[in-house]
C-alpha cells in the first residue's frame, strides 16, 4: 500500500512540476476541535478539495480512532485531457477512483468443494 501512495504522490509532483503554477483562485480551509476538516484550492489548470474526520474503530488494542478522509482532485495532462480522480482514505488504505486509473481484474470464481470428513 505505501508503494502505491508513493507512486501516486510521485506521480501528482511530476504533474505539479510540468504545468507552469498560476495563482491560486480559490482557497477554503475549515477546522474544529474534534478532528474534522474541509479544505480546497483551484488554480489555472488544476482543483483539489478534500474533507476528514476521525472514525472509531474497534482494533486488538480497544477503540481507537482513524481518520478518515475523502476528496478529489483534477488537472489537465500533457495530452490536454482533463483528468479527475476521487479518493478515500481510512483504515483500508487509500483507495482511488478515475477513468484513467487501472483496475485489478474480477477474481477467479472458486467452486464449493465438499467438506472432507476426518474420521
Amino acid at each position: 500500500m505505501m508503494k502505491i501512495t508513493f507512486a501516486l504522490f510521485v506521480a501528482i509532483v511530476g504533474v505539479a512540476i510540468a504545468f507552469p503554477q498560476g495563482p491560486v483562485i480559490t482557497r477554503s480551509e475549515i477546522r474544529d476541535d474534534f478532528g474534522q476538516f474541509g479544505l480546497s484550492y483551484s488554480s489555472e489548470g488544476q482543483a483539489v478539495a478534500q474533507r476528514g474526520a476521525l472514525k472509531p474503530i474497534q482494533t486488538p488494542n480497544g477503540l481507537e480512532n482513524v481518520l478518515v478522509q475523502q476528496g478529489s482532485y483534477a488537472y489537465y495532462g500533457p495530452d490536454g485531457k482533463l483528468y479527475m480522480v476521487n479518493w478515500v482514505a481510512d483504515e483500508n488504505g487509500f483507495q482511488p477512483v478515475g477513468d484513467h486509473l487501472p483496475v485489478a481484474p474480477p477474481a477467479p470464481i472458486v467452486p464449493d468443494v465438499p467438506a472432507v470428513s476426518t474420521f
